[in-house]
């Protein structure tokens, strides 16, 4: 009897905290304030790596776009096939390319539903991608913090069910 009332105590716990993790709102772009914003002419990029040298023009192209994420970096992003975006991020102060090996490309599969498979702001440290990731796991939406120059996912809402 004892056993089988461990198990019941256990069932509830594992219930309790998946309707917590349910229940945590969605971190929203507003959460993650910048507090200075880039406004000069963006330095020259610095293709140091061999991803960036091969996406060169991609990245030069958006880089002259100008600021638009976390105050002083450009989200440059540039189709990769269909329903699908590569990413990199730069910074307009330095030039620094950065190529976060969690989200090289996004692929939508038509799970976005007419929404940006990647979303960011220039006001803000999130980062939003709507999709698979890199080939890897299932489509959903996943929600990233840019910090320290780094790309680190905070949460990540997985839909085992869809099928693109």
């Amino acid at each position: 009897m004892k056993p089988l009332l461990q198990i019941f105590v256990l069932a509830i716990i594992s219930v309790e905290g998946v309707l917590a993790q349910q229940q945590k709102p969605l971190p929203r772009f507003e959460d993650f304030p910048v507090h200075e914003n880039f406004r000069g002419k963006p330095a020259p990029v610095k293709l140091t790596s061999r991803r960036a040298r091969l996406f060169r023009t991609m990245i030069r192209d958006n880089a002259e776009q100008g600021v638009n994420f976390a105050g002083h970096y450009v989200a440059a992003t540039w189709g990769c096939g269909s329903d699908c975006w590569s990413f990199a991020i730069i910074d307009a102060r330095t030039g620094m390319v950065y190529l976060p090996p969690s989200l090289l490309w996004v692929g939508g599969f038509g799970y976005s539903s007419g929404e940006d498979i990647i979303q960011f702001r220039k006001d803000s440290r999130l980062l939003i991608a709507v999709g698979a990731l890199n080939d890897k796991g299932y489509v959903g939406r996943y929600y990233f913090l840019w910090k320290n120059n780094r790309l680190r996912l905070i949460r990540a809402i997985e839909d085992k069910e869809y099928r693109g």
